[in-house]
């Protein structure tokens, strides 16, 4: 095996230790928070931390955003983030 398909290997089992710790924390949360309370804070977690990233220009970007690309962004935001966060907060 090269050196690269093992940093490659190490990286994906490193990635997946932490999104595996995800379910074990909100199970943790779960016990001093509802579960939409812990849909709050990753949101807004998330929200912390991504929005510098991508740099308030491509946000006022993404805001102005009209028509039907902004029925998908709602589209893509609810069925790809809200709704699995919810599902696994829910337990299902």
């Amino acid at each position: 095996m090269s050196r690269s398909h093992r940093s490659a290997l190490l990286i994906a089992v490193v990635a997946n230790l932490l999104g595996g710790t995800s379910y074990w924390l909100t199970k943790q949360a779960l016990g001093g928070l509802t579960e939409s309370g812990v849909i709050v804070v990753r949101s807004a977690v998330a929200l912390a931390v991504l929005l510098p990233l991508a740099g308030w220009a491509s946000v006022r970007k993404l805001l102005s955003t009209g028509g039907a690309d902004r029925y998908r962004l709602f589209a893509m935001a609810g069925l790809g983030y809200a709704l699995p966060l919810t599902l696994a907060s829910y337990g299902l």
